[in-house]
């Protein structure tokens, strides 16, 4: 079973600043973005996709009025292949492990996904996304927010926020933009925060933190090298990985090496899965399954998705 929620309804100036966007005239944008520093609900403003809880967007945000020119959106516009795989792979009762949460918008759907007996935690350390993330977490009833940095080591660490997209913030001042600010926040290892926190042992991972996954993964050993290992779905990128000086294929390397799971590498191609030995050279979002779980999952997905 999963979770339907009511559509968010918008407010009377909210409502007004959408038709405005939607018309199109010139310097809308930057008028919202001007009536978003002064106006503070303009900086949690729902943003509505499908039926899963709505995803709260700050306006002062260039990207944020894309999203609420086009809300309420019939399905999600943007990272379409990563929605696929969820919505494949996650199943009811399941928890999941939402690693660079960003806005939200992935735990809006896993949440649904999961249902009311699975459990999404979400970790998203940019002091910037709070005021949004808190109230879109805050209306779900089976999902956690952690304002950790995860990585392989505990202590104080500087983030980097790219400052008109903060879907690029991370550990590393990988993008080298003049316009990117520094923030402080606490790192933790997964593993340590798993045990203090007594949080339930993932079924997937989602990890997205901008080439910092492989800092992610060596600190969640106890929760990788197992043999019924979580699937997980990470980012490869020739970009941020060079920003913490290693090569693409470092994070995919390194869970390959480890020795319980034996996971098995997989790209989604229009709606298929390729099995991948070599990384694209640029980009790619990489499904990693382990042993074990192969075979049932071809059973349930049968041929069409999951060929031999």
């Amino acid at each position: 079973m999963t979770l339907a929620h009511q559509p968010a309804r918008l407010s009377l100036v909210e409502g007004l600043l959408r038709t405005w966007l939607r018309i199109g005239l010139r310097g809308g944008e930057r008028t919202t973005r001007v009536l978003a520093t002064r106006i503070l609900s303009l900086q949690t403003v729902p943003i509505q996709i499908a039926d899963h809880p709505p995803v709260y967007m700050d306006l002062r945000d260039w990207g944020s009025h894309f999203w609420l020119k086009g809300s309420p959106w019939s399905v999600s516009p943007r990272e379409e292949e990563e929605q696929w795989v969820f919505q494949q792979f996650v199943l009811p009762g399941q928890c999941v492990y939402d690693i660079g949460a960003n806005v939200g918008m992935h735990t809006a759907l896993l949440s649904s996904l999961v249902g009311p007996a699975g459990h999404v935690y979400a970790f998203e350390p940019n002091p910037r996304l709070e005021p949004g993330l808190l109230r879109t977490i805050g209306g779900m009833t089976n999902a956690t927010l952690f304002r950790f940095a995860l990585s392989d080591q505990a202590g104080e660490a500087e983030l980097f926020v790219a400052e008109e997209d903060h879907s690029l913030t991370s550990l590393a001042n990988w993008t080298g933009r003049a316009n990117t600010a520094r923030e402080v926040c606490e790192m933790i290892t997964l593993d340590s925060l798993a045990e203090a926190r007594g949080l339930r042992r993932p079924d997937f991972i989602k990890c997205d933190v901008e080439g910092a996954e492989l800092n992610v993964f060596r600190g969640a050993m106890k929760i990788l090298n197992t043999i019924d290992a979580p699937l997980i779905l990470f980012e490869a990128d020739a970009n941020t990985a060079k920003g913490f000086g290693r090569p693409i294929s470092a994070t995919k390397d390194f869970l390959a090496d480890l020795s319980e799971p034996d996971y098995h590498f997989f790209t989604a191609e229009n709606h298929r899965l390729k099995e991948v030995e070599e990384l694209d050279p640029v980009h790619s979002n990489v499904i990693a399954i382990p042993r074990a779980s192969i075979a049932p999952i071809k059973d349930r997905l049968g041929p069409r998705v999951f060929p031999s």
